[in-house]
């Protein structure tokens, strides 16, 4: 009887180990897809900062010191 009970015991502990690594799989999925999701977002914004960058230069705005290209590395 010992025997049924490890043997019940055993496949409990096994089946609470497969239901976390599943449970830490689906986190790290959710995690990627949402990096995901947000570099996307990134990059468009980077896009639309420029073309605002270059509407302003091409409307009269004066290029920052900072950024000429006498003062870059």
């Amino acid at each position: 009887m010992t025997v049924v009970k490890l043997t019940g015991e055993v496949s409990d502990i096994r089946t609470f180990a497969l239901q976390s690594i599943d449970e830490a799989r689906s986190e790290a999925r959710a995690w990627k897809e949402r990096y995901a999701a947000i570099e996307a977002q990134r990059q468009k914004d980077l896009l639309l900062l420029e073309t605002f960058r270059q509407q302003a230069y091409r409307h009269g705005a004066s290029i920052p010191s900072s950024l000429s290209k006498d003062t870059l590395p």
